[in-house]
């Protein structure tokens, strides 16, 4: 069913129709009724790229996430869907290569979709290509970027504090008795496992836990994959470097399943031996065995912030700040 065939239907022209649709002027109240009832028994919906082209307006908005880092980052993502099709905003999800070049690219992609505004998950995405990218393809498009900070007016950043959370899990179990932390983190190429690292390390130079920095770097592995798989295998290389750890900390949720599944098979109990933190605080958290302890870096808090400064800049309300910071919360669980 067309606006064609309503407006046939109706006895009148098909610019009539549209006025209708869009609730313009210019229809007389009884041709006016007519069309309505036709296309409510007709169940005639507009269609929104038509409309688009029209208002230039295509009511859709991009979200970008890197591949690799999908899962926890997917639930952010399909939050923030959620919030957007309350208010009748469609979106568009796409996964880019996790390279600085393919992430640029997945700009340039998602830009040929005609898309209102773009999402990017992640820090990731916060690199100079990637910028280069936002200005060249969407210079006056709302960019919003989840945990990362990029140059651009029209670019908004929403960050959790992940250096803050990471010292504060180290006092955590610092206060628990711990004093022979490990350190699990995957690759270094972001800012997010930066931030993390300064975290860690911060917490281990304010309770003095370690005797000096090269001391500390002994019980730090970075540079992983982010999955189960690595967390088991630097999980059992700690243990017979460290025999004496009674403490974990993993940067994400996956990684410290790994080392709880090392930790099970070797009848190490958790958490009276070793104590264990994850950070994500994502569903892997709740289906680890014992129950994962986890730092919540605030993704789905993050989510509702992108969201609604998102649909408010789309309705001409820009934001005030172009960053916002969120605080981050230790869950505890049974792995502490």
């Amino acid at each position: 069913m067309t606006i064609y065939d309503i407006a046939k239907m109706a006895g009148v022209s098909a610019s009539s129709v549209s006025r209708v649709i869009n609730d313009k002027p210019g229809v007389n109240p009884e041709t006016r009724r007519k069309i309505k009832t036709l296309l409510e028994d007709n169940n005639y919906v507009p269609n929104e790229i038509a409309r688009g082209l029209v208002s230039r307006n295509s009511r859709m908005v991009g979200v970008l996430v890197p591949e690799g880092y999908s899962l926890h980052l997917m639930e952010g993502a399909y939050h923030i869907t959620g919030r957007l099709s309350e208010v009748n905003y469609g979106t568009i999800i796409l996964k880019t290569g996790c390279s600085e070049a393919e992430c640029a690219e997945g700009i340039r992609s998602i830009e040929e979709r005609n898309v209102d505004a773009v999402v990017l998950m992640g820090s990731r995405y916060a690199n100079d290509k990637v910028a280069r990218a936002v200005q060249h393809f969407m210079p006056k498009k709302p960019v919003f970027l989840l945990n990362g900070e990029m140059a651009g007016a029209n670019v908004y950043s929403v960050i959790s504090d992940e250096c803050g959370g990471l010292s504060a899990c180290v006092k955590f179990l610092v206060q628990k008795g711990r004093k022979h932390i490990v350190y699990i983190s995957d690759a270094m190429d972001r800012p997010s496992s930066f931030q993390k690292r300064q975290g860690f390390l911060q917490g281990v130079r304010e309770t003095g836990i370690y005797k000096d920095m090269a001391d500390t770097r002994r019980f730090m592995y970075e540079g992983l994959n982010n999955d189960i798989d690595s967390g088991e295998r630097i999980m059992e290389q700690a243990l017979l470097e460290h025999p004496d750890t009674d403490g974990l900390i993993c940067a994400t949720d996956m990684l410290a399943c790994g080392a709880v599944r090392v930790l099970h098979r070797k009848g190490i109990r958790i958490p009276e031996q070793i104590a264990v933190i994850g950070v994500d605080n994502s569903s892997f958290a709740d289906a680890c065995y014992p129950r994962l302890t986890s730092l919540n870096n605030m993704i789905l808090e993050s989510g509702d912030e992108i969201a609604s400064k998102l649909i408010a800049s789309l309705e001409g309300h820009e934001p005030k700040a172009n960053r916002i910071m969120l605080l981050t919360e230790i869950v505890e669980r049974e792995t502490t």
